[in-house]
């Protein structure tokens, strides 16, 4: 597994916000909607973003969340991170308990290779760039 669950919905959220016309602060419920991701499983993730730098949250008539820079400046290795924090690479690809990049593995040259291509993706991509990929993938009638 390249990285959780949160950091998945994470990403999701940041595109979407990406996406969005107008740049307006969405609300948490709205995006959790719209994305299909349990409301209360986001607003956890979107507090980490915020607490990140990477979100920025407004309360009140009109609130929600946006982007806190231009999705340009932003790359979803920074959102991982954010979320799983730096050692998301030691997870083994197949699921295997106790098994990380220091312990022998069948797959260890392979996951090595495989994670160190993928940070490399992740790290590479500004938002903007991947948010382009998905404006024709995602619904945008939102």
């Amino acid at each position: 597994m390249f990285f959780s669950r949160a950091s998945s919905y994470g990403i999701l959220t940041v595109i979407y916000l990406a996406l969005v016309s107008d740049k307006q602060p969405r609300p948490i419920r709205t995006i959790a909607d719209d994305l299909e991701i349990p409301p209360a499983f986001l607003a956890k993730i979107v507090q980490t973003l915020v607490q990140q730098g990477i979100v920025c949250s407004y309360k009140g008539p009109g609130g929600g969340v946006k982007l806190a820079r231009p999705p340009s400046e932003l790359t979803l290795g920074q959102v991982v991170i954010a979320i799983d924090g730096v050692d998301y690479q030691s997870t083994c690809l197949l699921g295997m308990p106790g098994c990380s990049t220091r312990s022998q593995c069948l797959f260890q040259a392979c996951r090595n290779k495989i994670q160190s291509g993928f940070s490399d993706l992740l790290s590479d991509q500004s938002l903007s760039q991947v948010a382009r990929t998905f404006k024709g993938q995602m619904d945008l009638s939102f």
